[in-house]
């Protein structure tokens, strides 16, 4: 079976994001066929589900479905906090919705195993806030960390 591992409380059914009227709308959808449950896996009340994904972009509108699993692999499902998401390595889809107040920016996205995602917060006042994606889901790295590669100058 297919795991799907989410970065926010998810319970199935719809969510909608979008920085204003005329901004793209960013959208997760339980598909109609989906009888799974979400249960959550760490104590942020994150959750996962077993199931299969699927991204579809049309008009102004940005949407993954969450469907009955078919076959076998992990992917994460992400929802930004508002002010942007950096990930690496490159996500197999990330939809972005910007502007409104202090310019801030939406994002959903699916992720493979191993990637970073980089919060941005308001204005960079916060520092950046790192995730890391695992096969056992999302894990909180904490604000401004060293990643794999990056070192500090020692004096």
């Amino acid at each position: 079976m297919s795991k799907i591992y989410f970065n926010f409380p998810y319970e199935g059914g719809k969510i909608e994001k979008s920085n204003g009227a005329t901004r793209r709308n960013l959208v997760i959808v339980s598909g109609k066929d989906f009888q799974g449950e979400f249960i959550p896996y760490n104590d942020k009340g994150w959750t996962q589900t077993e199931g299969e994904v699927a991204y579809y972009e049309k008009g102004n509108h940005s949407y993954i479905f969450i469907n009955p699993p078919k076959k076998e692999g992990v992917v994460g499902v992400f929802m930004g906090g508002g002010y942007g998401v950096n990930v690496s390595p490159e996500p197999i889809f990330m939809a972005s919705s910007c502007g409104g107040y202090g310019n801030s920016e939406s994002n959903i996205g699916i992720v493979t195993c191993e990637s970073i995602l980089a919060h941005d917060t308001y204005k960079g006042r916060h520092g950046v806030r790192y995730d890391k994606f695992t096969p056992d889901g999302f894990i909180p790295l904490g604000n401004d960390v060293l990643l794999d590669g990056e070192e500090a100058v020692e004096v």
